[in-house]
């Protein structure tokens, strides 16, 4: 369904919740995404014209902050170290008008409140994203299954390779993995799920008990064996690199089924940051190619004091407030004077941030759609256990043409071809889709024509794709991460202080919340000045 209406999505949400048996959880994960209330019912409109607020980095958490504190009137700056493009990790690529790919957020879950607050609001256009089609490909241990609905298959071809319990021996592969998250989340009460999505000084013993194990050690807990846990890591995708983190992380995307009838826009994710940029006010500037260098607090004039880099020339800049909404993996280069808190310093140092891969192909023929060995592709996925570890495919083309996401992968094997040379990264990427697609070497060669690799640990103004935390890092960070500094004069936002990571989500939410949270500020100042 195009643009779905939130009673569509939401009784989708209710029928998957529980048809896993967790329709409980409805009403506490719509409550816990939902956007927080208007500003103006903190402050009144346009009554602080004469507040100067800087905002840090013109990504989503950016843009809806000062989209939200524009409607008090409020002098708004905000400064972006790229020259040409906002959005921050939203980056759409285009090869042409009709041709595109998402170098960046690919995905909106039916459940992100927020984001479809905004998509709604601005009147975007969104479309189902395919992720499973008839034609989806598992290929592992140089084993090709093709088609949804395959697991007598897979059981049968590739489950010889691993040495498995007997249990594990007559369990579907997609019942493996899924009861390896679902069994313990089935097992906390509804109460406790719900601090997956929260963020508290204190949580409860079996919060912190899952934050501080990996999936691997939960699934040595519910019996799997060596084997199974191999035949797991190796077809899941891009799902592999998160299972060393902290399994709390893989549990905060099942209980809201992240992955279940997701949606994409349809012209592009860029959409979203351009829209933003559409009906802003007035009050709002954007200065690009703005690099902070430097935050000081200048506790004489109760002001913070930004500096930045412009081509080579330093400059600095007052502000009575400032919202940071740049990743701690880029604050951690800025010179911070006097020092955050020590908490607030920790988690700036020592937050885990994901290394993402993703390479475009521009290919001028639709090879995936041309019956190839009696398949036809349209939409979906297939999951390898090569380097590339994930191709997605495109559901429109342009004439012939078509986008093909060729590698997408996370963590280890990420970081091997995101380090690899340019030319013999691309060699590899073809000739291992070859492989996965059944075809002979070279018949990529004369079909791609153009390719786009994004590696975000490599991105000077990211390093790194998106906060993923490792074990034991709830507990420690995700409550310091979220509080403001330099008394309550520098607030933050972003998807590294959300609890669910790597989501736009996380970011407007956190974006929306810092708005109001200075709108209290003013308000409280105001009421104590009078």
């Amino acid at each position: 369904m195009r643009n779905p209406t939130d009673t569509y999505r939401h009784e989708l949400l209710k029928g998957l919740l529980e048809s896993v048996g967790r329709g409980e959880d409805f009403s506490y994960i719509i409550k816990a995404y939902s956007p927080p209330k208007e500003i103006t019912k903190y402050a009144p409109p346009n009554a602080f014209p004469q507040v100067k607020v800087g905002i840090i980095g013109a990504g989503l958490a950016g843009l809806s902050s000062a989209y939200e504190l524009s409607k008090l009137g409020c002098s708004i700056t905000i400064i972006e170290a790229k020259k040409e493009r906002i959005g921050g990790r939203v980056y759409t690529y285009y090869f042409d008008t009709h041709l595109f790919g998402e170098l960046g957020a690919m995905r909106i879950p039916i459940a992100h409140e927020c984001t479809w607050h905004y998509l709604n609001l601005f009147k975007i256009n969104t479309i189902p994203f395919i992720t499973d089609s008839e034609n989806n490909i598992l290929y592992v241990n140089k084993t090709r299954i093709k088609g949804i609905n395959k697991e007598q298959e897979i059981m049968q071809r590739v489950y010889p390779y691993y040495p498995l319990n007997e249990w594990e021996k007559y369990t579907p592969l997609n019942m493996l993995d899924f009861q390896a998250l679902n069994t313990p989340l089935c097992r906390m009460p509804k109460e406790v799920r719900v601090e997956l999505l929260q963020v508290k000084r204190n949580y409860n013993p079996q919060i912190l008990f899952y934050d501080a194990v990996n999936f691997f050690q939960v699934c040595d807990l519910l019996g799997y064996s060596d084997g199974g846990k191999a035949l797991i890591y190796n077809t899941m995708g891009i799902d592999r690199g998160f299972y060393y983190n902290s399994y709390l992380e893989l549990l905060r995307e099942v209980y809201p089924l992240n992955f279940y009838n997701v949606y994409k826009i349809e012209k592009g994710f860029s959409e979203l940051p351009k829209a933003f940029l559409k009906h802003m006010s007035s009050n709002v500037k954007i200065k690009m190619n703005h690099i902070v260098t430097g935050i000081y607090n200048d506790g004489l004039n109760n002001q913070v004091v930004l500096k930045y880099n412009i081509n080579n020339r330093e400059e600095y800049e007052r502000f009575d407030y400032v919202i940071c909404t740049i990743p701690f993996s880029t604050l951690r280069l800025i010179d911070v004077n006097p020092e955050f808190s020590q908490e607030k310093k920790q988690a700036i140092m020592q937050i885990n941030y994901m290394t993402s891969q993703k390479t475009l192909f521009l290919c001028k023929e639709r090879f995936w759609e041309s019956n190839i060995n009696n398949e036809k592709i349209v939409g979906g996925r297939a999951h390898t256990d090569l380097v590339i570890t994930s191709v997605w495919y495109p559901v429109q083309g342009y004439d012939n043409y078509g986008v093909l996401m060729a590698a997408y992968g996370v963590g280890q094997d990420a970081s091997r071809i995101g380090n690899m040379n340019e030319s013999d990264r691309i060699f590899l990427i073809k000739r291992q889709l070859e492989e996965v697609h059944g075809l002979s070497p070279p018949y990529l060669d004369d079909i791609v024509v153009d390719y786009k690799t994004i590696d975000w640990e490599k991105e000077p103004h990211q390093l790194g794709a998106y906060a993923w935390y490792n074990l034991g890092q709830t507990r420690l960070f995700l409550y310091p991460s979220y509080l403001p500094e330099y008394g309550n004069k520098i607030l933050f936002a972003g998807e590294h202080i959300a609890p669910n990571h790597g989501w736009i989500q996380g970011a407007l939410q956190t974006g929306m919340m810092a708005a109001n949270n200075l709108a209290k500020i003013l308000m409280f100042r105001n009421h104590s000045f009078h």
